[in-house]
């Protein structure tokens, strides 16, 4: 069965392919090449999501060290 499935698609512009460009494009695969693709689609928003969660926690805990100084220094 085909499905239509949107990627993106990078290709290599410009004399002698000096700038690379990514385009979203829709193609047309067969079952078991979406699931894979599927997947690893998956895959990225699960790491962007981790290193989000990361961010955070760093945020909160540069917070917690100021709030610790002010308190030390009184």
């Amino acid at each position: 069965m085909k499905h239509r499935v949107k990627v993106d698609v990078v290709t290599e512009e410009g004399p002698g392919g000096r700038s690379r460009v990514v385009k979203r494009r829709t193609i047309t695969v067969n079952g078991r090449q979406r699931r894979k693709i599927k997947e690893e689609q998956w895959r990225k928003e699960q790491a962007n999501r981790e290193l989000t969660e990361q961010q955070r926690l760093a945020a909160l805990y540069l917070m917690w060290e100021e709030e610790m100084a002010e308190i030390l220094e009184k």
